[in-house]
């Protein structure tokens, strides 16, 4: 009997890890049917159209990246809000020629992003911690799981979520945030603003079957607005670059990272004057490519897609692409795949909202 016991339970262990291994199978093969695609039409883009073949050959590292499963459990959010942004705002089918390229891409961003949910569905324990980082996490999803096409995807996300994370406030220690404001970390300030926001537009835009925790988001926004934003005092570059990064990422977060127009409220305009102030700085000194490519993005969405920056912006993030599509650590260093990941992600949200503007097209490489 106990023999018999055994060797049924053997049975179900195989059945689970065969359906497993036929489910990644799937995903993998769909994206490895993606990147064949890509190669293919990459090489009917003309080589001078710079733009159009640095966003393609960053979304073909990115894809292989993603199709190793020891990769996709650390980035899975990140990588699905990647591929949300390049799938984002899906333009008409272009007549001409201008703008087809990116418009395919977008095509097979979609269905990438598709597959990546189903990916993860089946095991989403794997992908977030059963603490309130794990929650937050989670959370980021919002917007991807509310649109109409994943329907079929979201309820199974939507369950997990109601039964790994029941009835918790998943909330930061407030007087952290005043202390942080009160000493101006604007590292630490950065966090609470960026994870504060995502159950924050689930409450204020309700897309999912889901009570988010709630937040003191519209708080911390009013505290940081008493900020005066003035061009930083410290000779110290890594110092200077925090607080740029600060005010980028606060951009990023008031538009819900180019969901929502940007509000030129007072405390807005601030925010543009300080960007427009500073971005030279950036330009000029940064050796991060997220930051450059986060304040990019933050001028295209502040409406500035005709000053001379936002060109700069993405003149250079194609000259420090590298030749195998990837951003981040010099090409003769050790590479942290993490690190690369990330700044690649940063770099095509840039790229592809560039695109998504009309003035990726035709842009030429310059020396970085």
């Amino acid at each position: 009997m106990r023999l018999l016991s055994l060797y049924i339970l053997i049975l179900l262990c195989s059945s689970i890890v065969a359906a497993e291994e036929s489910h990644r199978g799937q995903s993998l093969q769909h994206n490895r049917g993606t990147e064949a695609l890509l190669q293919q039409e990459l090489k009917s883009i003309p080589e001078s159209h710079y733009g159009d073949r640095a966003l393609y050959r960053g979304t073909l590292w990115f894809l292989h990246f993603i199709d190793d499963n020891a990769h996709f459990q650390f980035i899975f959010t990140d990588a699905i809000r990647t591929l949300e942004t390049i799938s984002m705002q899906m333009p008409p089918r272009p007549k001409r020629r201008k703008g087809q390229h990116f418009y395919y891409l977008q095509t097979l961003a979609k269905r990438t992003l598709k597959h990546s949910l189903l990916r993860a569905s089946e095991h989403l324990e794997y992908y977030f911690s059963r603490d309130s980082e794990g929650a937050f996490s989670f959370l980021e999803l919002g917007s991807v799981l509310s649109r109409p096409s994943v329907k079929h995807i979201a309820p199974t996300y939507t369950t997990f979520y109601q039964l790994y994370f029941p009835s918790k406030k998943h909330l930061f220690y407030d007087r952290s945030f005043f202390h942080a404001l009160h000493v101006r970390d604007y590292s630490l300030l950065s966090d609470y603003v960026i994870e504060s926001s995502f159950p924050y537009f689930l409450h204020v835009r309700p897309s999912m079957t889901i009570t988010p925790p709630e937040v003191h988001f519209e708080n911390y926004i009013k505290a940081l607005s008493e900020l005066p934003y003035v061009s930083p005092a410290d000779k110290d570059l890594r110092s200077r670059m925090i607080k740029h990064d600060f005010v980028v990422q606060l951009i990023l977060v008031l538009s819900n990272h180019g969901r929502a127009p940007f509000q030129h409220t007072p405390h807005g305009d601030r925010l543009r004057r300080y960007l427009v102030r500073e971005f030279p700085d950036i330009y000029q000194h940064t050796h991060d490519v997220r930051l450059l490519a986060d304040a990019t993005r933050a001028l295209l969405i502040l409406g500035i897609t005709t000053h001379p920056y936002a060109e700069l912006g993405i003149t250079r993030l194609i000259a420090l692409q590298h030749a195998d599509g990837s951003w981040g650590s010099a090409e003769d260093s050790p590479k942290d795949p993490y690190e690369q990941f990330q700044q690649t992600s940063a770099a095509l949200a840039a790229l592809a909202l560039a695109a998504q503007k009309g003035i990726l097209y035709g842009i030429g490489r310059k020396s970085p």
